[in-house]
């Protein structure tokens, strides 16, 4: 009986401490915290004087019960608004915007909903004239939901409270303005999201994970950690994203294919229960999506979490921001330093726009990439293909595309296996049981070659041939990779119009003997080209040659090194004579166009001569055009727009000329020049300013008459 007194007790002094700070508090017009009422009546106050019909804390009926938005504006149709003061809380306000309001937005003839996020220094003690002053100044987040049906996009836009009101106004209207889609914010929701299911995960052990990724091969080989030296965090991480990559796949598919119900958040009585929904995917296809039953790893106790994060992506409607967009997101949601502890490396993908975008001419090319890592070289060589096609793209068209035109092959099962489902990705409206993307050592290819289906993950990631473990017998696990649990046709092999790579930069000092006297053999026809310890991106050229015919095109990242290094010269030899150098870029903005290496790179595009024997033909009528970026393109569209302002260039400079852009700046050096100078190009691409180049030229001409 003691207990409940000194509770009551306590209770009634914290009582009184309150009551007197609220009497000190009145006495001295003070505000501790600025509550959200205090600001939502100022923000109802400026939609009323745009003619905006709002009510404050209106009552609400649902189908999930009695709400009460902080503003209900009702021009048009009703608008309900959700405040708050913190990041983390707004994700939880895009949740309940979506499932309170607009899942039932018929029956409640809702058009839209907002959610905002007030200014942290709102929260701080002050004067009501101090909250009515500070007001004007500072930023407000305001984010703008729609339902799945209005084509209206998720959007974010940070803003002065009159800027704020200015675009509820416009959106509450009878005509509602035409949005732009916020993806980064729509980026930063999910992982938000992602962060919030972590501590349902806390539980996994190393074991745990090294079982889940597919077992002890899995991280010796593929993730590189010595046995039991696990980054436990990050890998669990990992699983979060895993799961939240799922339920964003699952919706968009969802929205496009109407046999497939959308995931209604309120059923959901389990985490687990996100397998009834998996499952009827699976049963048809994208086996490499769902494949890792992530949600069964979540304890009971977490399926709120699950319910909010399904909301958050139905709420945020990421299938709106259209195809291109919707593949970035796809692309970009896992943060780097998750991506780094899981191996999952790739191109940049606004690099591989704009190389596919520069080296791919007709709709029609075939294009293989033999160290096709997450696919991303692919994904732009395919929406490439289908920006060129004139008229409507089809499912057949489609099935064309990654069932006869596109061939991908790693060494590494699990990299190409997510290369089969990100192709897959890029039409979610077609299906196809069949990609060409294979396991495979791709050293060990030559065209006529058959690779052999294989049957599933599972059984490939038991005994997959690496650099250092290539001796191993695995006839019976590596092979053409299927998309559902059925096995994948053989893979035929076959010349190619293209081959677009960023082929592995092992310097041959770290690979063993046999390895490189394997390579040796396996490019014995090239050993004249072969001086020194050419690194392994040199083989990789080599194979690419063994693959094209006359007229063929190669299109590279490679390491810049490849310019000027003793060991490469051989194989510049080989390019100047037997190739047409059509392109070479770099950057002054950043060193890679690769995720995850400092090395300086280029992007370097050469074609096949038709006749070796006469592979200059009238002098200088054959020119390299060298870009310079001044900055890497930050849209799918600008790499494309970089892409065709070097094209242009390129027919239009004659050699010796140089142009420049607003992002680029481009010269052209003959096709007699890059021979005379093939024991070290790196000259073309050293200096900023043309004239360094031209002078230092000179020079040395100057230097070898004498």
């Amino acid at each position: 009986m003691k207990v409940p007194e000194v509770c009551e007790s306590s209770r009634g002094v914290n009582r009184l401490k309150r009551i007197s700070f609220i009497t000190l508090r009145t006495a001295n017009r003070l505000i501790p915290k600025a509550t959200e009422d205090t600001i939502t009546t100022l923000l109802k106050d400026a939609l009323v004087q745009r003619n905006i019909k709002a009510e404050l804390f209106p009552v609400v009926n649902t189908p999930v019960g009695i709400r009460k938005p902080d503003i209900l504006c009702t021009n048009g149709g009703a608008y309900p608004l959700e405040a708050k003061f913190t990041e983390r809380d707004l994700i939880t306000a895009i949740a309940k915007v979506q499932n309170d309001y607009l899942k039932p937005y018929k029956l409640l003839n809702i058009k839209g909903g907002f959610a905002i996020l007030y200014p942290e220094i709102l929260s701080n003690p002050m004067t009501a004239d101090q909250v009515k002053e500070l007001i004007k100044t500072v930023k407000f987040k305001l984010v703008m939901m729609f339902p799945a049906e209005d084509p209206r996009p998720f959007k974010v836009f940070e803003g002065g409270l009159s800027q704020v009101a200015k675009l509820i106004s416009e959106q509450v209207q009878a005509v509602p303005q035409v949005l732009e889609p916020s993806v980064d914010y729509i980026i930063r929701s999910l992982r938000e999201a992602a962060m919030q299911l972590l501590t349902g995960f806390r539980h996994l052990t190393g074991n745990d994970l090294e079982s889940f990724f597919g077992g002890e091969e899995v991280f010796r080989n593929i993730l590189q950690y010595e046995e039991k030296k696990y980054p436990i965090e990050e890998l669990k991480i990992g699983v979060a994203y895993l799961l939240v990559n799922q339920l964003l796949f699952y919706h968009a598919v969802s929205r496009f294919r109407t046999d497939f119900d959308t995931i209604d958040p309120d059923k959901l009585n389990s985490p687990s229960d996100l397998k009834s929904y998996f499952s009827r995917v699976l049963a048809i296809n994208y086996k490499t999506i769902f494949s890792y039953d992530v949600a069964s790893l979540l304890p009971k106790e977490f399926t709120e979490e699950v319910r909010t994060i399904v909301n958050v992506i139905q709420g945020v409607s990421p299938e709106k921001v259209g195809s291109d967009l919707l593949g970035t997101i796809f692309h970009d949601l896992i943060p780097f330093e998750t991506r780094k502890n899981v191996a999952a490396f790739y191109t940049n993908v606004l690099a591989a726009e704009l190389l596919a975008t520069l080296s791919i001419s007709e709709p029609g090319a075939s294009v293989a990439d033999f160290a096709v890592g997450s696919g991303g070289l692919l994904v732009a060589a395919y929406r490439r293909k289908k920006g060129l096609i004139e008229g409507q793209f089809t499912q057949e068209l489609h099935r064309r595309f990654v069932e006869k035109d596109i061939l991908g092959v790693d060494v590494m099962p699990f990299a190409a296996n997510i290369a089969a489902g990100h192709l897959a990705l890029q039409s979610p409206q077609f299906f196809t049981n069949k990609v060409r993307i294979a396991i495979w050592d791709s050293t060990d290819l030559s065209p006529k070659r058959v690779i052999p289906s294989v049957a599933d993950l599972k059984g490939v990631l038991s005994g997959q041939m690496f650099i250092d473990s290539f001796s191993k017998e695995f006839h019976d696990k590596k092979g053409a990779v299927g998309i559902s649990g059925v096995a994948s046709e053989e893979i035929r092999l076959s010349p190619v119009d293209l081959v677009i790579m960023n082929p592995p930069f092992t310097r041959q000092e770290r690979m063993p003997e046999m390895y490189k006297r394997l390579l040796h053999d396996r490019f014995k026809e090239y050993s004249e080209f072969i001086n020194g310890p050419l690194g392994l991106y040199g083989y990789f050229v080599f194979l690419a040659d063994k693959f094209l015919e006359k007229g063929g095109r190669a299109a590279f990242v490679l390491p810049a090194a490849i310019l000027r290094v003793k060991s490469a010269e051989g194989l510049r030899k080989f390019i100047a004579f037997n190739y047409h150098v059509e392109h070479i870029i770099t950057t002054w903005y950043r060193a890679a166009f690769s995720e995850a290496t400092a090395l300086r790179e280029i992007l370097f595009v050469i074609s096949k001569y038709k006749d070796p024997k006469e592979p200059v033909g009238v002098p200088g009528s054959l020119r390299c055009t060298i870009s310079y970026l001044n900055k890497l393109p930050e849209t799918l569209k600008e790499a494309r727009s970089f892409a065709e302002d070097i094209r242009s260039a390129s027919t239009r400079l004659s050699s010796g000329d140089s142009t420049e852009t607003k992002f680029l700046r481009m010269r052209s050096v003959s096709q007699e020049e890059i021979q005379a100078n093939y024991r070290n190009l790196f000259s073309l691409i050293a200096a900023y300013n043309w004239e360094i180049t031209e002078l230092w030229s000179e020079i040395e001409s100057r230097g070898s008459s004498n």
